[in-house]
């Protein structure tokens, strides 16, 4: 199994220790790429309040949802745009004056017919003010069933990736 990145095990090492505080130096828009470990790039922007919490947002059935995250343990839970639902769980939450660390739990429902898909997604993202801006880390594990009248339960996919990049203020 390859060794995670150095950033990567910082990351998952330091959400044993979640505590929650005001981060007022990440604040606003910050945009740029995140790549992969095969180098493929996705442009992103990411927000934060005024008083430094993520704004993270969704896809739903009406449009994009947004909410703001404040604590451990809040809960937000938006239709999806076919059928079904999710629901994200704040399950870890750091935010100091350079930093801002969240994970969360999402589970999916969704399907049509007879047939019904489940998936668990953890979503784990790290903000760290550097000298050449918003160093980000996002990393996201998902499993996903399906079962079905007559078909039983079977497992569908199973995902995992790391992004990394460095996010500049939005203009």
């Amino acid at each position: 199994m390859k060794s995670l990145s150095m950033p990567v095990r910082l990351f998952a090492g330091m959400f044993f220790a979640a505590f929650t505080t005001t981060a007022m130096a990440i604040t606003g828009a910050w945009t740029g790429q995140l790549r992969d470990s095969q180098g493929n790039a996705e442009v992103t922007t990411y927000r934060f309040s005024d008083s430094g919490y993520p704004i993270l947002k969704f896809a739903a059935r009406g449009g994009w949802r947004e909410f703001e995250v404040r604590s451990v343990g809040q809960r937000n839970e938006w239709l999806l745009r076919g059928p079904g639902y999710s629901t994200a769980v704040v399950r870890a939450l750091a935010v100091t004056d350079d930093r801002v660390q969240v994970i969360l739990g999402i589970s999916t429902n969704s399907g049509s017919g007879a047939l019904l898909d489940q998936g668990e997604r953890r979503l784990a993202l790290d903000f760290r003010l550097g000298p050449s801006g918003l160093e980000t880390v996002v990393l996201s594990e998902s499993l996903n069933h399906s079962s079905g009248a007559g078909l039983g339960l079977y497992a569908g996919s199973r995902s995992r990736f790391v992004r990394e990049g460095v996010l500049r203020p939005a203009r």
